[in-house]
């Protein structure tokens, strides 16, 4: 509902607000991740672990959410997305053979063999991002650098703009007129 959708847009603009990604991004993120079949309750908690994993390990958040999505959608895990997030070096295979309870030489063969559901894979990354994981609180550790500073000050900035502007719009009835 159109609501619903506001009432995401909120807590998609206070999340940019407190982490070092911009709400563009992040609005897309959602978007993608929706698109792929993540509950819309689910939407937030999944970007908050994407997001803490793209800003410990350099990888966009849009690519992480892509694969991510791509695993949802197919429901297992393929080689070739085995190898995304292993390319981005995030250490996936060694959580999945946790979560598994085998040996990570183990865990391609069983991969290869469609034994690897989206359950295990999204145990995997909570176990990357939950206390102790090798990527927890990666947001709040990136928003304390001067990068993460930076982007914050400017995605809260854009933020204001784009309010002002819309008020500005509403205000002059900018529509009406053009």
């Amino acid at each position: 509902s159109a609501d619903a959708a506001k009432r995401m847009m909120a807590e998609i603009n206070r999340f940019a607000a407190a982490t070092p990604f911009e709400q563009m991004e992040l609005g897309e993120v959602a978007k993608q991740l929706l698109a792929y079949g993540t509950a819309a309750q689910d939407i937030l908690p999944t970007m908050r672990r994407l997001g803490d994993i793209a800003a410990l390990s350099g990888a966009r958040i849009g690519d992480l959410a892509a694969i991510y999505g791509k695993i949802q959608a197919q429901g297992r895990l393929t080689a070739e997305t085995l190898e995304s997030w292993q390319a981005r070096g995030i250490p996936i295979t060694r959580e999945l053979a946790a979560v598994l309870g085998v040996a990570e030489s183990q865990v391609r063969e069983l991969v290869s063999e469609g034994r690897v559901g989206f359950a295990q894979v999204h145990a995997a990354i909570a176990r990357l991002t939950d206390a102790g994981g090798q990527f927890a609180g990666g947001m709040e550790r990136l928003a304390k650098t001067t990068g993460g500073l930076w982007s914050t000050v400017t995605g809260n900035l854009k933020t204001a703009l784009a309010e002002l502007g819309a008020a500005f719009i509403e205000t002059f009835n900018v529509k009406g007129i053009l």
